[in-house]
């Protein structure tokens, strides 16, 4: 944006109607860029799908012919990542393209999902996606009835996930905590509460032991 002039603007609509009444429109609830810096992806609530640009390294301008990621109808992907290590790091900070594959993590609000991907660079400069985990990050795999996840995020090798409106911790809601294998599948190690309910967001610091929860309902 320069000044009042957008430099590019992408209107979303849904190209049907979906029986959930969360998905009456298309619903982009996060940008994130991909490791390279070579694409940003748009988890698409409202249209189940996870929407790929590539980014025009000259430009700066976005490539909206790339394949989206389809979800099944009614899933809802909310909030994702690409998994972190120090070889992904330095690589973005070089600002080097590194054409091997990248994992992503997404959660979904709607069936309540944890899915995991490897991502792949293909030769005509979009993305490929390939399912490799899918699960509730929850005690026996089971959320209960009405409770979403919401926000996801790394520290170490760990991965945190809010849980909305589960009273796991009665009056409060849960944050899951899960944890990374070498062959990049997760399992949950344990729930602890959020100390509020419906924690819609929250960050943690670099060294990983101080948490900040954005508790929606209980305003906290």
């Amino acid at each position: 944006n320069q000044g009042d002039e957008n430099l590019q603007v992408f209107r979303y609509t849904l190209s049907e109607t979906k029986q959930n009444p969360q998905q009456n429109a298309p619903h982009p609830h996060q940008v994130l860029l991909d490791p390279t810096g070579s694409f940003i992806l748009v988890p698409d609530l409202g249209a189940d799908l996870v929407r790929v640009y590539a980014i025009d390294k000259s430009s700066g301008e976005l490539d909206g012919t790339c394949p989206d990621l389809s979800y099944p109808e009614g899933s809802g992907p909310r909030h994702g990542l690409f998994w972190q290590t120090e070889h992904s790091t330095l690589t973005r900070q070089l600002k080097t393209r590194q054409q091997d594959s990248q994992i992503l993590y997404i959660v979904d609000e709607l069936d309540g999902h944890f899915k995991g991907f490897t991502v792949s660079y293909t030769s005509d400069g979009c993305l490929g996606f390939d399912e490799f985990q899918s699960f509730e990050p929850y005690t026996d795999g089971q959320l209960p009835d009405g409770a979403t996840p919401s926000e996801i995020r790394q520290a170490g090798n760990s991965l945190y996930v809010s849980i909305r409106s589960d009273q796991g911790f009665a009056p409060n809601d849960s944050m899951a905590n899960l944890d990374h294998s070498s062959d990049n599948t997760i399992t949950l190690n344990e729930l602890t509460s959020s100390y509020g309910t419906v924690p819609r967001t929250f960050v943690i610091n670099q060294a990983g032991d101080l948490v900040a929860i954005g508790d929606q309902s209980s305003s906290n």
